[in-house]
């Protein structure tokens, strides 16, 4: 009769659906803001932890527990989650122009004002970037990029053309590497320089005229060496029920020599 019971009991534990992770965040952050209502910090504290575990550090929470320390009393603890906040290159406005007196008891630290100035460093725009090229042709609509450092190449797909352009990292000159075997608009791309391999997506959009979801998807790849070009293989996929949006099915191409203007003639691309 006890082993019944036992068994019993485990058996209705089991059914027990356990509470995802919406709902336990949703909860946390109900016991925090009951707990900071009626004065109980440490209550407090441990719910905005908690809810910083079960977020994985997300840097809001970092913030919260950060006030959650300064309610407790416990100041450098409290400084500490804010330096970790300012670390992650995160910024409060309230802080730097002195709106924000959440952190009031911190302010007389120099700790806190270290913290001030990273967030007001964090605000400052950085741009390294310079013009390397531009495309000529206008109707290229370029989707995705990558570079041979062999070749001193960038590679670039086109949406529209439906193909793969190199452009010379020196002179910026545009050059046709390969039409989309498919003829679909050609999208992702990925060159592994080792093996001399790149690889590109072509693929058929859902709502897109010039290739209809139900015509496909297509990867094909390439390999990064000059010379005769040859289509090695492929893989194909059958749709994918939550993908369908997508695609209806993908296939993966290999492409020999990369280095010359190519074309695809048949199941040969030639340079």
């Amino acid at each position: 009769m006890m082993r019944t019971a036992v068994i019993g009991a485990l058996l209705l534990l089991s059914g027990q659906s356990s509470p995802n992770a919406r709902d336990e965040l949703a909860s946390l952050r109900k016991q925090a803001h009951a707990a900071r209502e009626a004065g109980d910090y440490a209550g407090y504290l441990q719910a905005a932890l908690k809810v910083r575990t079960l977020t994985n550090n997300y840097p809001n929470t970092i913030e919260s527990v950060a006030r959650a320390y300064t309610e407790a009393g416990a100041n450098e603890k409290a400084l500490d989650a804010l330096t970790e906040f300012a670390d992650m290159g995160q910024v409060d406005e309230g802080m730097i122009d002195g709106s924000n007196n959440m952190f009031a008891p911190l302010a007389g630290s120099p700790r806190y004002k270290t913290i001030v100035e990273k967030f007001a460093a964090n605000k400052t725009p950085v741009t390294k970037a310079e013009i390397a090229f531009s495309l000529k042709e206008a109707g290229l609509v370029a989707e995705d990029i990558d570079y041979d450092s062999v070749s001193k190449s960038f590679l670039i797909t086109s949406v529209l053309e439906k193909k793969i352009v190199r452009v010379d990292a020196a002179n910026g000159d545009a050059t046709d590497f390969a039409s989309s075997p498919s003829h679909w608009p050609m999208l992702a791309i990925k060159a592994d320089v080792p093996r001399r391999l790149v690889w590109a997506t072509e693929v058929a959009l859902d709502g897109f005229t010039a290739a209809p979801k139900e015509d496909g998807d297509v990867l094909p790849c390439s390999v990064l060496s000059s010379g005769r070009a040859s289509l090695f293989g492929g893989l194909r996929f059958q749709p994918a029920p939550r993908l369908e949006t997508w695609f209806s099915r993908a296939t993966a191409i290999l492409w020999s020599a990369m280095g010359r203007k190519g074309a695809f003639i048949g199941s040969k691309m030639e340079s």
